[in-house]
C-alpha cells in the first residue's frame, strides 16, 4: 500500500470513529433520558473527578484481564489506553 492510500485510510478510520461516537453519544441520550423518565433513575451527570476515580479502581482490572489473555491483549490494552489518554 502506497503512503498516500495509507494516509487516506488512517483519516477514513478517524472520521469513521468519530461517526460511531457522534452514533454512540445519540443513542446515549435517548438511553439516558429513557432511563430518567420510564425507569425513574438519578443521573448523575460525570465529572473530571469520578472519571479519575473510575480509571483508578478499572486500571487493575483491565490490567489482569489483559495479562490472563496474553502478550497481544496486553500489547491491544496499552494501545486502547493511549489512544483514550489513560497511558502512563
Amino acid at each position: 500500500m502506497s503512503q498516500q492510500a495509507a494516509k487516506g485510510n488512517a483519516w477514513a478510520n478517524k472520521n469513521q470513529l468519530r461517526g460511531i461516537t457522534k452514533a454512540q453519544e445519540d443513542d446515549d441520550g435517548v438511553a439516558i433520558k429513557e432511563f430518567a423518565e420510564k425507569d425513574k433513575w438519578t443521573i448523575v451527570p460525570k465529572s473530571a473527578a469520578f472519571q479519575a476515580e473510575i480509571i483508578k479502581v478499572m486500571e487493575p482490572v483491565w490490567i489482569k484481564w489483559a495479562d490472563d489473555r496474553g502478550p497481544e491483549a496486553v500489547k491491544t490494552l496499552a494501545a486502547v489506553r493511549k489512544a483514550v489518554g489513560h497511558d502512563k
